[in-house]
This record gives structure tokens, sequence and C-alpha cells, in this order.
């Protein structure tokens, strides 16, 4: 993993469990992290660093519009 703080991490299941951890650690590493969830968890992250996502991945005719999105916020998409 990139350990410099200047990287963007896209994060499935960041509302809850291991996801919303994951989501706590990169950015205390200073990355900025969108996160991903079908469901809006119950701890708000306030960062100007994360944007949370409300996506279901399994509703495959949504999915190409909305990963869309995501990446065309990405600076340099490698």
């Amino acid at each position: 993993m990139k350990t410099s703080a200047d990287g963007m991490v896209v994060l499935t299941g960041a509302s809850s469990g291991i996801g919303l951890a994951m989501t706590k650690v990169l950015l205390k590493k200073g990355y900025f992290v969108t996160g991903i969830s079908k469901t809006a968890g119950s701890e708000t992250i306030k960062s100007e660093k994360f944007k949370m996502v409300n996506l279901d991945l399994s509703q495959l005719d949504s999915l190409s519009d909305e990963l869309e999105k995501i990446v065309s916020s990405i600076d340099i998409p490698i």
C-alpha cells in the first residue's frame, strides 16, 4: 500500500464493519477516501477528504453510470 498521504482510495462497504474501520485508518493516514455502500451507516464521517456514495453493487443496470461519476472525480486515474 502506498504510504504517502496524497493518494485516493475507493473503498466498498465503507459504512460499517471492516470497511468503516479501514476508512478511519486511511483518513488518519491522510488519504482521500470515496466510500461506497448500499446503505447509509449509523456513523457519519465528517472529513473534507471523505465522500460517501450510496450504491448497490448488485444493481448492474445503474452501476456503470454511478461508477463513471466516481471515476470522473479522480484527477489522475491510473
